[in-house]
């Protein structure tokens, strides 16, 4: 019970993971946290999405790219308004997929990291779609 008790001491240390807010409007997206981030719709130039390991669990998150800029955004599924985000990148980004298009290739198989680049979409069975697959 020696690891149990390192366990616990280990988890009393740590904060609780904060939940960010994501807000979309007609200018762009906003992510709620200490120093508010921003990017315009007309900015974003590629999107991705991975599975990250949270050692309990998976968590997928997307990445909103600025090409030119060499930046971007991270949000999570955590993140409050993440679903609404999902809805306005599919109707303001022409060629977005829908997350039945993209979810399994990311979420599969269970633990190993997978990237998929959703925007610009590269159709199925398409080289690009996976970029990398790590442990």
């Amino acid at each position: 019970m020696i690891w149990l008790n390192k366990l616990r001491r280990f988890a009393a240390g740590r904060r609780a993971a904060r939940v960010r807010e994501v807000r979309c409007d007609e200018s762009g997206i906003r992510i709620g946290t200490a120093r508010e981030q921003a990017v315009d719709w007309g900015q974003i130039t590629a999107a991705y999405a991975y599975k990250r390991d949270c050692y309990a669990v998976d968590q997928i998150r997307l990445v909103l790219w600025n090409e030119a800029k060499g930046s971007g955004l991270e949000v999570t599924e955590n993140d409050q308004g993440y679903e609404a985000l999902l809805g306005e990148l599919e109707r303001r980004l022409s060629g977005f997929p829908s997350l039945a298009e993209w979810c399994f290739v990311v979420a599969m198989p269970p633990v190993e990291t997978q990237w998929a680049r959703l925007y610009p979409w590269v159709p199925a069975g398409e080289s690009e779609r996976t970029l990398t697959s790590a442990r």
